[in-house]
């Protein structure tokens, strides 16, 4: 939400950033990720949103006054569920292994 501290956190099954691109002029996109079962990891991401901050308006517009301690939980909920196509061995625990990125 331009201008104040409410985020916006959700998916799109489309395969471009048209949806990105329809909330217009003045929005910044922190973190744009591409996962396997979108909707699944949604659901996910929301229920930690939920649990981290105060939602704002709808399920998805929370309140968020530290963008980077967002931005972390956003990225390390996202990489839980990201799947490596060839061994379906959850990548966000090998990356969490190799880069010790804290959330």
């Amino acid at each position: 939400m331009v201008g104040s501290n409410g985020y916006k956190v959700g998916m799109s099954e489309l395969d471009n950033l048209s949806r990105a691109k329809s909330y217009g002029n003045g929005t910044r996109y922190l973190c744009i990720l591409d996962c396997k079962d979108a909707p699944y990891v949604e659901k996910e991401l929301l229920k930690v949103f939920h649990d981290n901050y105060a939602c704002i308006r709808g399920n998805e517009y929370f309140e968020i006054d530290d963008e980077l301690k967002a931005l972390t939980l956003f990225i390390n909920t996202v990489m839980e569920f990201k799947l490596c196509e060839s061994d379906f061995t959850p990548i966000g625990q090998r990356w969490r292994n190799k880069f010790a990125f804290a959330g």
